[in-house]
């Protein structure tokens, strides 16, 4: 692949200087300016589409394959595949087998069929070829038919396949991301679909097709006269879908004429004679022919007198049509009549270019266009002389109709990008739903994205609503840090307050301090028979702070009501040692929280406390707890403040703590910001 890896000199992105978030690129790998190994990528809101992946007939080996190297494979969601002929097809084995290509592929059952049957031949014919030359084994073909799932026409999967017209199967493809559909034509003949934007073929440029009465008198005009002059017709094609319907042409044309009837008609593809049986399947048969003998191999021929032969391929390149073609082109009295697009075209003999392609012509394309009106076009899979004027020719119909219209016409590896605003539709589910918002006003919840890229997947729900509607549950995220500090908490308290306090004309934030009890205590009565745990209530100290909007000034009303108790043999108290020390500080916007006493907030906060009693028969925890003293800012983040302790040799530390998210983190960023100064 790396002698074949370039970009063309001047590619170039076509953009509308817009946000490249809300824009499709698209890009051909192959096909680009160019008559072969179609494949074209599409990309748009994280999805990535690949259109065919075929071999260019005029090279062999890597060379022919598509500029694969240039798209990281392994982001390809899926890839599209329109019809089984080689210049569309015939790189899938290597793709599927060869690259890390992980997505899913689609083909119309048809086409499956045919790409078998033929890509065999096309193995079988490289076998004996230098390694670099054979691209897969008919292993990788089997291993590739096991990854290939096959679509209806008209089955919508978030891509929706329509009848192209151009061989049996053929489709055209429809994709849908976010509200922005795009066609991918293939070959096509007109088929009446609307969709946007279009990348269309542009095989035949301006050329137009004479109509087809007068196309057919022609081509059997040309043949009786050769065959009346003893002369030999090869007419070299397609092996499906042109084939056969030129065959019929000539069963009929000599069924009407008898003397032609001792005049042999060959048909020396394997291959069409396979697809017989395919168009038994899946169309109605018609191939029943009275004058058409099928060779198995060109030994069968007796090369002697007037006849018709008809093989493969189409362009004259190799094989058999090659083969018959050196072998007749010296005499005069032969004639070789093209029915198709021809890559290349032979040089010694008389030629007559009767088109019965399939492709369609500027006639049919720039009526296809006019009808559907997309504002963009992607011309691929043309020569570049005949593809500038197809541009030119669409501009100017386009200004005549008065039509917005942009063409394009991308060499392979360079990137159209178009401007598209994604459409958003979320559905409201649960609760939210039992009161659908008016215009204009805001829906909160969480957004849930449900599969695929239909505008209808993605669901908006109300968070105790997840485990009924998904495999989502409700979680809290806490973060904390731990940040060494020499301060007091009443430096620390008043900091945060003087930063915290009365921002943006909301008022005072109201401070509530309160002991904090030890979860230690015990109900059992004392010797004095008087309960502990109402005695503890009594040494709650209240620190009141005016709310906003109350023109009484700060006061501080402090109650301590002290039990008496029995005595240590310091003199003091047991119970109310474990609860002097013990404060906590609540700052909170009044209208978000009122003035109230809270006797065990931020028990729970120290990490450090252990259950296990200490030497002097105390619990671990509630000595750890006493000192911890905590201030809340909002209702976001907590600060509790630890002092220093001997025992465990920790430092002087603050503890802060935060519900993760966006607001939560923004606060927690400015509060370590004063914390740090």
């Amino acid at each position: 692949m790396d002698a074949r890896k370039r970009r063309a000199e001047d590619a170039a992105e076509v953009s509308f200087d817009e946000d490249a978030s809300n824009s499709a690129e698209i890009t051909p790998l192959g096909a680009g300016n160019e008559v072969g190994r179609s494949c074209i990528i599409f990309k748009y809101q994280g999805k990535t589409i690949m259109f065919d992946c075929g071999i260019h007939p005029g090279y062999s080996g890597l060379s022919s394959l598509p500029y694969l190297d240039e798209v990281d494979l392994t982001t390809v969601d899926v890839a599209l595949i329109t019809h089984f002929h080689l210049d569309h097809c015939a790189a899938v084995p290597y793709l599927l087998t060869k690259t890390r290509f992980k997505g899913r592929i689609f083909m119309t059952h048809p086409t499956k069929v045919i790409y078998n049957s033929l890509l065999r031949d096309f193995a079988r014919l490289n076998k004996g070829s230098a390694p670099d030359e054979q691209l897969y084994s008919e292993e990788d073909i089997d291993a590739s038919m096991d990854k290939i799932e096959v679509v209806d026409f008209q089955q919508t999967l978030e891509i929706t396949p329509y009848r192209a017209g151009h061989v049996l199967g053929a489709a055209m493809f429809m994709v849908e991301i976010a509200g922005m559909r795009c066609l991918y034509t293939g070959d096509y003949s007109r088929v009446p679909d609307r969709h946007l934007p279009v990348i269309i073929e542009a095989t035949y440029g301006v050329s137009r097709h004479l109509p087809r009465e007068e196309r057919e008198r022609h081509f059997l005009n040309t043949i009786h006269t050769t065959v009346a002059k003893q002369g030999k017709v090869l007419l070299p094609v397609v092996a499906l879908g042109r084939a056969q319907e030129l065959l019929l042409m000539l069963d009929e044309y000599w069924d009407k004429t008898p003397q032609l009837q001792k005049v042999p008609i060959y048909q020396a593809s394997g291959m069409m004679r396979k697809a017989m049986t395919v168009y038994q399947t899946y169309d109605h048969n018609p191939f029943d022919f009275r004058h058409v003998t099928h060779l198995n191999t060109t030994k069968q021929f007796d090369d002697i007198g007037p006849c018709v032969m008809m093989a493969t391929p189409s362009g004259l390149q190799s094989g058999v049509s090659r083969d018959v073609f050196d072998a007749w082109c010296d005499d005069p009295r032969n004639a070789v009549v093209l029915c198709d697009f021809a890559v290349q075209k032979p040089l010694r003999a008389q030629v007559a270019h009767i088109s019965f392609s399939a492709h369609a012509d500027f006639d049919q394309t720039s009526s296809f266009l006019d009808s559907v009106q997309p504002p963009h076009i992607v011309l691929v899979h043309g020569e570049v002389t005949e593809m500038g004027r197809l541009k030119n020719a669409l501009e100017r119909g386009a200004q005549a109709l008065n039509i917005d219209r942009n063409v394009f016409m991308p060499r392979n590896n360079q990137t159209v990008m178009i401007e598209h605003k994604p459409l958003r539709v979320v559905r409201l589910m649960g609760r939210l739903a039992e009161k659908p918002p008016a215009e204009g006003q805001a829906a909160r919840g969480v957004l849930v994205s449900v599969g695929g890229t239909s505008t209808a997947s993605t669901q908006l729900l109300h968070p105790d609503d997840l485990p009924a509607y998904t495999k989502l549950y409700k979680g809290r995220v806490t973060q904390r840090q731990a940040i060494q500090i020499s301060k007091s908490f009443a430096d620390i308290r008043l900091a945060l307050e003087v930063m915290f306090e009365g921002v943006g004309g909301d008022g005072t934030h109201p401070v509530q301090r309160s002991g904090s009890a030890s979860p230690q205590r015990e109900k059992d009565k004392d010797s004095r028979g008087k309960g502990k745990e109402p005695e503890l209530l009594e040494d709650t100290i209240y620190h009141a702070m005016p709310c906003h909007g109350n023109p009484t000034p700060k006061r501080l009303k402090n109650t301590i009501t002290h039990a008496e108790k029995d005595k240590d043999s310091r003199g003091k108290g047991k119970e109310p040692e474990l609860l002097e020390d013990a404060m906590s500080f609540h700052a909170t916007p009044c209208h978000a929280m009122p003035c109230q006493s809270n006797s065990d907030t931020n028990n729970h906060n120290n990490p450090h406390a252990e259950k296990d009693k200490d030497s002097r028969g105390k619990g671990k925890e509630s000595e750890l707890l006493e000192d911890a003293m905590s201030v809340t800012v909002g209702d976001h983040v907590t600060v509790t403040y630890h002092p220093a302790n001997a025992s465990t040799g920790l430092a002087a530390h603050v503890l802060v703590e935060w519900e993760g998210g966006k607001i939560g983190d923004m606060v927690a960023d400015a509060v370590v910001a004063v914390l740090l100064q």
